[in-house]
């Protein structure tokens, strides 16, 4: 009955043993996957500044075309009322 005893505890021994290999193994991975995470995040967020540059660029270039084809259309109606002879 002791030897029973004695090795239904080393069973146990050994499953916790295995048990906190596997937890381990775990731990690290998901140690890993947040390193992972923290450098997409630092990744996304270098690309949302650029949009946010491109966007604005597009914005004040969007603004320069209008001004651009107002004042074009405003010497178009200038030039109309001159001849050239």
């Amino acid at each position: 009955m002791a030897n029973e005893t004695a090795e239904a505890f080393n069973g146990i021994l050994q499953s916790s043993i295995n048990t906190d290999k596997v937890m381990e193994v775990m731990s690290n991975n998901a140690i890993k996957q947040a390193e992972e995470l923290n450098t997409t995040l630092t990744y996304l967020q270098h690309v949302s500044s650029i949009i946010e540059n491109n966007t604005a660029a597009a914005e004040e270039s969007s603004a320069m075309s209008g001004e651009f084809i107002y004042h074009a259309q405003k010497l178009e109606m200038m030039l109309a009322d001159y001849k050239l002879i």
